[in-house]
Formats: structure tokens, sequence, C-alpha cells
């Protein structure tokens, strides 16, 4: 299929969503977006794209630590190409280093030791609710349909891709499935078993103002916590809760996040708890999203990127894109296939 006059939707519209849209616009597609609006879990995200400090946490093979880092390399172009604020201050560590710094050394990643802990400058990052303007806009200049209700069915119509939202309804060439934890709620049985995969996440995040927030000036990161800049404040998040998709803000949760905060950077002690919120993420199995192709003919995931929507996104919606248009999408596209867990099933 050519992308040229393809007529093609994409169901959600957090950052692999919007992402997608926006990349297949500009190579020519006719793009549809079911975008229900409102806040979603990659809109009260940091917008962290942190390659070292994620493969360092988790203590990631080298080939994570691979995909990671190729995956944020993407972003220089992604966010030329649509206008987008790239931070590239690096993030630090406060607290015992000694095990990051060797693990973000054997991966490959450039860190020094400081007095607080580690600096590393492979770490950078964007302002989620900025980037996600610029790309809503970016779509309405590219001619592209944001539709603000959420598709309900999708289903095989005569060899073409339907999807019913209420009263209204779109037919086309393919579909770009990237609804976050909410796919759950999909009518589609033929993906069902891709859809039961994506497990929720809830993270909480608050703002905090006020006294010492000016001191922090990049990403700031120590144990159960991390501090990032932003519009006049800083974000401190964000907490992990598997298993749970409420969107309820908890206090004492919010307030743990606060002390872990100040703990790191003492200068926000007398900083206040502006705002608070809740989302829930979408994680596959392995915590590593699902991007491709699905049993359904005309149907692309891309789902279940745990807490690295922001990072994978710009490389989700090139493999997207060349799976689409029948090229060959690299290597990367087949450590991501979202059948790659059939595959554990069956043996």
């Amino acid at each position: 299929m050519t992308l040229q006059g393809a007529e093609i939707a994409v169901i959600g519209a957090g950052a692999l969503g919007l992402c997608a849209a926006a990349e297949l616009a500009r190579r020519g597609a006719r793009v549809v977006v079911f975008d229900p609006g409102g806040r979603n879990a990659s809109t009260i995200a940091a917008g962290m794209l942190a390659p070292a400090f994620e493969a360092a946490l988790e203590d990631a093979p080298r080939r994570t630590a691979d995909l990671y880092r190729s995956a944020r390399d993407r972003w220089p172009g992604f966010a030329e190409a649509f206008g987008l604020a790239l931070n590239r201050d690096g993030a630090e560590w406060r607290g015992d280093a000694g095990a990051l710094l060797g693990r973000m050394h054997g991966a490959g990643f450039t860190a020094e030791p400081t007095p607080e802990g580690l600096f590393t400058p492979e770490d950078w990052s964007v302002d989620p609710l900025d980037a996600t303007a610029r790309l809503r806009r970016a779509l309405d200049q590219a001619g592209a349909a944001r539709l603000h209700v959420r598709a309900e069915r999708l289903r095989l119509d005569h060899g073409r891709v339907r999807v019913d939202a209420g009263a209204r309804s779109w037919t086309g060439d393919a579909v770009v499935l990237a609804t976050g934890w909410s796919a759950a709620g999909l009518d589609a049985p033929d993906l069902r078993p891709l859809l039961e995969r994506v497990s929720p996440i809830k993270g909480q995040i608050a703002r905090l103002e006020g006294p010492g927030a000016a001191s922090v000036r990049r990403v700031v990161r120590a144990p159960g916590v991390y501090v990032v800049p932003r519009g006049g404040g800083v974000l401190v998040g964000a907490t992990m809760e598997p298993g749970r998709a409420d969107e309820t803000v908890d206090p004492h949760r919010i307030e743990a996040l606060r002390s872990a905060a100040v703990a790191a950077v003492p200068e926000l002690a007398d900083a206040a708890v502006a705002e608070a919120w809740a989302g829930v993420r979408g994680a596959s199995p392995d915590g590593l999203p699902m991007i491709g192709r699905t049993v359904t003919p005309g149907v692309f995931a891309a789902l279940g990127p745990r807490r690295n929507g922001w990072l994978f996104a710009p490389l989700a919606a090139e493999i997207l894109c060349d799976l689409i248009a029948e090229k060959d999408p690299g290597g990367e596209a087949g450590v991501l296939r979202p059948d790659r867990f059939d595959e554990l099933t069956a043996g």
C-alpha cells in the first residue's frame, strides 16, 4: 500500500497515537484520529526520554538498553519535523550511584560521578502538554480529521477496516490501535488475546510550586522519585501501582512523593503541592511496547509502552508507517512485534 492518499484511522491520542498520526499525515496519508479529549496517561506524564536511567534502574540487558537508545535517537529528527521543543540538558542522580554508574557504562552510556551521585547527558525530555498541542496543530494543518469521540467497535467490512463510535462510523484502508489501557473496552473479538495482554499500571504525579522550585534546573532522580523543572514549578512523580485502573488521587501517596522530592532536593522543603493527577498506563508483559501488525488484516498495534510512551513514540511512528506501506521496518520492529508473546505461549 502506498501511504499517499491512503485512508488511515488512529484510535487514541496519547504519545504513540499522536506521533503515529502526525508521521502518517506527513507522508501523505489521509488521517482520522479518534481523540476523545481530556487528559490521558501521556499528557500527565513528565515526558522523560531516559534510555540511560531506564536501562540502569531496571538493570536491563544490553539489547534492551540499545533499543532504548535507538528510540531516543529518533527524537531530534522527529522534533525538528514537527516543531517540538526537545530538552537535552541531561539528568542527574542524587544518592548512592555506584551500581547505576557501572550499569550505565556497561550499556555504553556516558555518565560521570558527581559529589551528589552521577550525571548523564544521555537522558532528555519533552513537555507532554506542549508536544501534544503542537502535534494536534500539525495534524490540523495537514488536513487530518480529529473526531472527539471514543471508538467502540472495530470490524472488517468487505476488505476494509470499519470503526464505529456511537452514531458515527469510519471505513478505510488501515487502523492504528493506540488506545493505551482503554483498549480493554474496545469491541474487537479477533483482537481480544492481544488487548488482554495490556495490563494497567496506575501512576500519580504532583506539581510543586513555591520556594526552591527555581533551584531545579534539570531532571533530578533519586530512590523512588524524579523531579522535573516545568513552567516555574517542578513535577514530582511518579507512582507505579500495577493492577490498578482508577484515576483517584491518594493524598498519602502524593505526600510520600513530595517527601522523597525534598529528601533529594532539600531546597524544596517549603514548596507546596499545587496540583496532583492520576493516570493509567498500559503495559505489555515484558514492559516493551507492542508495535506492528495484528491478526486482523489492516489493523496495526501501538500498545503497552508502560512508562516509556514518549520515549518510543517516534520509533513506533516510523515502524508503523513502514509496515503499512509494506516496506522493511528495520530490526527494532522484530523485537517489538505484538505476536512475540504467542511464541512464548506456544513454547
